[in-house]
């Protein structure tokens, strides 16, 4: 989503009426919701407001305003909510208004390398540990958003048929076996509370005090180690993470209490899914390159040797 002058002009607005001050506003980045940098010449504090643009995600941004202000209640460190659509005339564009705790984010220090790239891996974990730890009562009221919570695993699904459709027979075995663990362990109820989309670009941080965990419309009970294979897969994939870091990331949430021994058969598998998944949305997106060192890195995980 281009930055859009609209909308642009509506956060201004309501900026001004929240605050006092227009500020100056950027666009940050929209993969499903507008989010905007608010930065005022006073030299207040820089803001950050998301708003929902499409009528599918209304509920989205308001949930997730909740679901902060529930988080932060019971101490785990993620951004304050600031204003809602409540402090607002018009209630059929939800948003919220949070602090801007940093320019960067773990993902970039784990691309670019930066020394303190492991460490805050170290806290991404255990704030893991922190998050699973809660009681369900936490999401009383709240229903998951952007996709309803995962019941069964089929590689044929319209989220993964095109890369199951391109895998040879030794890896569609190995692919089976995945399901059928995966198809046990969600038989059981799930009873942590968990992230599930959890990652490093999600971790704000400066590499210093600065330290937040955003994006929370997918806040629901669910399974610990979908949580760890989502870090680890996207750190493989999209943020070049190193086995430092990932050694660092499960470390910090052992240390976190977090029983990693008890889950570690299906962080893998976790991770399988998020590659096939992504793999599928790289061949329906024209981006077989990428589509095929995704599907490579699955046959690492599962020890398939591939076809040549």
């Amino acid at each position: 989503m281009d930055a859009n002058p609209e909308h642009d002009r509506w956060i201004a607005d309501t900026a001004a009426r929240l605050y006092g001050e227009r500020p100056n506003v950027t666009k940050f980045h929209s993969e499903n919701n507008y989010v905007a940098r608010l930065d005022f010449a006073s030299g207040r504090e820089s803001k950050v407001l998301k708003l929902a643009v499409s009528d599918h995600l209304l509920d989205s941004v308001r949930q997730e305003a909740e679901a902060l202000r529930r988080l932060e209640q019971v101490g785990l460190p993620v951004p304050t909510v600031e204003f809602t659509q409540e402090n607002a005339p018009d209630p059929h564009r939800p948003f919220f208004v949070m602090p801007l705790i940093a320019e960067n984010n773990l993902g970039n220090g784990c691309r670019e390398r930066e020394p303190w790239a492991e460490e805050f891996c170290r806290r991404a974990g255990n704030f893991l540990a922190h998050l699973h730890r809660q009681p369900l009562e936490l999401m009383d009221g709240l229903t998951p958003q952007h996709y309803a919570p995962i019941r069964g695993i089929n590689w044929e699904h319209w989220t993964t048929q095109e890369a199951w459709a391109v895998c040879d027979p030794d890896l569609r075995t190995a692919l089976t076996e995945v399901a059928e663990r995966l198809r046990a362990r969600l038989s059981v109820e799930p009873r942590a509370v968990v992230h599930d989309s959890f990652i490093a670009d999600q971790v704000i941080t400066d590499g210093d005090q600065a330290f937040g965990i955003t994006d929370w419309e997918t806040f629901r009970a669910g399974y610990p180690e979908r949580d760890l294979g989502c870090f680890l897969a996207a750190q493989d994939v999209w943020t070049n993470g190193t086995k430092q870091h990932a050694a660092a990331f499960l470390n910090g949430f052992k240390d976190g209490g977090g029983d990693l021994d008890a889950i570690r058969q299906w962080i893998d598998d976790w991770q399988v899914h998020y590659k096939m998944t992504w793999a599928a949305f790289y061949l329906r997106t024209d981006r077989e390159e990428g589509a095929r060192i995704l599907l490579s890195g699955v046959s690492r995980l599962l020890g398939v040797k591939q076809a040549s």
